[in-house]
């Protein structure tokens, strides 16, 4: 038809234009900013042995510093710190398979140093691989049988593989040598509550709280260990703060819905697992805690959308 011919010339002439205007910006481009016309650039360099103008001193540039390579063949004319530290700033960004190479690098280049075994241990522990785990912090013992560090990373490793007696022995001697280290008393703590011995884990918790009162897992755990010895309104006081602290936290939600549902606030407890599916909305038990307190309510509304 007479119309479509005539879209079809519009279209036309509009690709015409645009692309005549983006050819005109390019070239007007190469007129104002004519450096740019290339992308190489050939810069001049005094010839060798020719003389320098008086009043100005040549600018020494330093050596670029060599490559980081996590592979034991190319890493030996590497500093051996460098490698660790490579292994370290790779791990902040995220990337725990390049952090555990090179952090492997390093333990094949310094066997004596704990430190690299147990960021080994710490770090094979993040990828969930609990074997290799549990054999680096072994590793970081037999170079030094009185390390906390090391004998806790034993412990946790063994905790994952649920060898929850070794687990319980190691960390009790890590204990031994340092009762404050807060991080052994908190996943000896966590091992009580796999355990179901809640009791237990509440007097741990207690501890670590009165030496570190802002240490958020303990916290945490602490109310969901009162939440299990039905001790519901003092987990909802600790959960409430914990939400006021990090609101983006959906486990405190979850968790704040499930003691306020059991404390029969079920308006709450419907705010808190609305909060907690907002913050992940493919959460089946959000969803299901969710329905089933809505219904306590007679509160309908949306029950459809779940």
């Amino acid at each position: 038809t007479i119309s479509g011919v005539w879209n079809a010339f519009i279209m036309t002439a509009r690709r015409i234009v645009i692309r005549g205007l983006i050819i005109f910006l390019i070239i007007l481009e190469l007129f104002v900013h004519p450096s740019n016309a290339t992308s190489k650039q050939r810069q001049s360099k005094p010839k060798s042995g020719a003389k320098r103008s008086r009043g100005r001193t040549a600018k020494r540039v330093a050596p670029p510093k060599p490559e980081i390579v996590c592979s034991l063949e190319e890493a030996q004319s590497v500093d051996p710190r460098d490698i660790l530290d490579e292994g370290l700033r790779i791990g902040r960004e995220g990337n725990l398979i390049g952090a555990r190479n090179c952090i492997e690098v390093y333990t094949n280049l310094v066997p004596d140093d704990v430190y690299g075994w147990t960021l080994l241990s710490e770090v094979s522990t993040r990828l969930e691989e609990h074997e290799d785990s549990l054999t680096a912090a072994l590793r970081a013992v037999e170079v030094d049988a009185e390390s906390v560090d090391a004998l806790f990373h034993v412990g946790t490793a063994l905790m994952s593989l649920s060898r929850n007696a070794e687990s319980e022995e190691y960390f009790t001697r890590a204990l031994e040598l340092d009762p404050e280290h807060v991080h052994t008393l908190t996943n000896l703590a966590t091992l009580y509550g796999n355990i179901h011995d809640h009791r237990r884990a509440v007097l741990l918790y207690d501890r670590v709280l009165a030496l570190q009162p802002d240490f958020f897992a303990a916290k945490y755990n602490m109310a969901t260990a009162l939440h299990s010895l039905k001790r519901f309104d003092q987990a909802r006081v600790i959960l409430e703060e914990l939400r006021e602290k990090d609101p983006e936290s959906f486990e405190v939600a979850l968790a704040l819905g499930n003691s306020l549902r059991e404390l029969r606030s079920y308006v709450a407890a419907r705010d808190s697992y609305a909060a907690a599916l907002r913050l992940r909305p493919t959460s089946a038990e959000a969803m299901l805690q969710l329905y089933t307190t809505k219904q306590q309510l007679v509160d309908w509304d949306g029950l459809e959308e779940l």
